[in-house]
C-alpha cells in the first residue's frame, strides 16, 4: 500500500532571507587586515588579504576576487608592484574563469584606472592588455562588453563608508547589489548597513 503524501506546508521567509548567499561569521583575519590597511601597516595587511582569498577561492566564495585585488593594492602600497600585478591577475582570473564577464568589466575598468590615478600607468597598461587577451572574441563583440556601466540608479539607499561587520571600504562603484535595495558588502559579503 502506498503512502499518501501531504502537501508541505510554504515556507515563511523573514525580510532578508533568501538572498544568493549565506550567513557565514566574519574572519577576525579580515577584520585585522582592514585595520593594518588602515594604518599603513601594507606588507602586514597584504600578507591576511592574500591568505584569506586562497581560502576563499579554494571554497568557491564569490568575494574571493576582491580579497585577491585589496591584497594587491596593499603590495602596490609597500612598492612591490610585480608581486602586485600577479594578484590582480589571480584575482580577475576567477572571474575569467567563472565567464562573469560583465563583473569582470566591471571591476577591470576600475582597477586600471585606479592605476593610472596613482600614477601607475605601466602596470595599467600591462593589465589592460592582459584582460584583453583573457576575453574571447564573441564577448568583446557583444553589446553587453561594449556598454558602458550604468550610472547609480537614483533611489537606492545611502551606503555606509565602510561595512559594519567586517570594517571593509565600501566603494558604491565596486558593490553588488541584490534586487536595487540591498547591497552586499565586497570583502565578507555582509549586507550593508542603510539606515546610518
Amino acid at each position: 500500500m502506498r503512502r499518501r503524501r501531504f502537501p508541505r506546508r510554504p515556507i515563511r521567509r523573514r525580510p532578508g532571507m533568501g538572498l544568493p548567499f549565506r550567513r557565514r561569521p566574519i574572519p577576525p583575519k579580515l577584520v585585522e587586515a582592514h585595520r593594518l590597511f588602515e594604518q599603513g601597516e601594507y606588507a602586514q595587511a597584504a600578507e591576511l588579504y592574500i591568505e584569506l582569498a586562497e581560502k576563499a577561492q579554494t571554497r568557491g566564495i564569490p568575494q574571493a576576487p576582491n580579497l585577491f585585488l585589496r591584497g594587491a593594492a596593499a603590495l602596490l602600497e609597500d612598492g612591490h608592484s610585480e608581486e602586485a600585478l600577479e594578484m590582480v591577475k589571480k584575482g580577475l582570473g576567477i572571474l575569467v574563469a567563472r565567464k562573469n564577464w560583465r563583473q569582470l568589466k566591471k571591476v577591470g575598468t576600475i582597477t586600471v584606472g585606479r592605476l593610472k590615478s596613482a600614477g601607475q600607468d605601466e602596470l595599467a597598461e600591462r593589465i589592460r592588455v592582459w584582460l584583453e587577451e583573457q576575453v574571447p572574441d564573441r564577448i568583446k563583440q557583444s553589446d553587453a562588453w561594449r556598454r558602458v556601466a550604468p550610472a547609480a540608479r537614483s533611489g537606492r539607499p545611502k551606503l555606509p563608508s565602510t561595512c559594519s561587520q567586517c570594517g571593509g571600504p565600501v566603494n558604491p562603484q565596486e558593490i553588488e547589489w541584490y534586487g536595487d535595495s540591498t547591497p552586499i558588502c565586497s570583502y565578507c559579503g555582509a549586507v550593508l548597513d542603510t539606515n546610518e
